[in-house]
């Protein structure tokens, strides 16, 4: 459901941590060494991907990843003291795969299935492809956009977001 909401990719869902998150700017921070493209990232969050936080906080809270994990968290047993460890490459993948029957889902896809699905969303609805590429966090793909315009787009993208969440 995070990212669905937040239209950010598997990896760095899974190398969030909570010194990263801003709940009362209602951010997250992706610093370049978690973004598959290299370049740092300043996200805004919608009401829905804060009340996912807030709701997860309660339980990885004490730790360092929001969504890491540790082997007792299988058997309902975690303790406040472990420090949840980052997820699997795979996690996200494989969590899906194992629940689409469970979950009574015909169409299969892909974690980054969401990313798709957010920005054609936004599209359909008349949000700019440009916008939406920034909260996509893609690479510029002309000399302006990559060289010169050097605006991040802050407020547009937290429009975009808050977009989001009522499509």
């Amino acid at each position: 459901k995070f990212m669905l909401c937040t239209m950010a990719r598997g990896i760095e869902v899974r190398k969030m941590k909570w010194g990263h998150v801003d709940f009362k700017d209602k951010t997250w921070f992706i610093p370049s060494k978690n973004a598959k493209n290299g370049n740092e990232l300043l996200l805004p969050l919608n009401k829905h991907a804060l009340c996912i936080l807030t709701k997860i906080k309660e339980i990885t809270g004490h730790s360092t990843y929001v969504f890491g994990h540790h082997v007792t968290m299988n058997y309902g047993q975690l303790k406040r003291e472990y420090d949840l460890s980052i997820m699997g490459n795979t996690a996200f993948s494989h969590a899906l795969r194992d629940n689409f029957n469970l979950l009574n889902i015909g169409e299969k896809f892909t974690p980054h299935d969401l990313r798709k699905t957010g920005a054609t969303c936004l599209t359909s609805v008349g949000y700019p492809r440009e916008w939406v590429g920034k909260i996509l966090n893609h690479k510029p793909q002309n000399i302006t956009s990559s060289t010169y315009d050097l605006f991040d787009y802050f407020e547009e993208k937290r429009a975009g977001m808050e977009a989001l969440q009522y499509i």
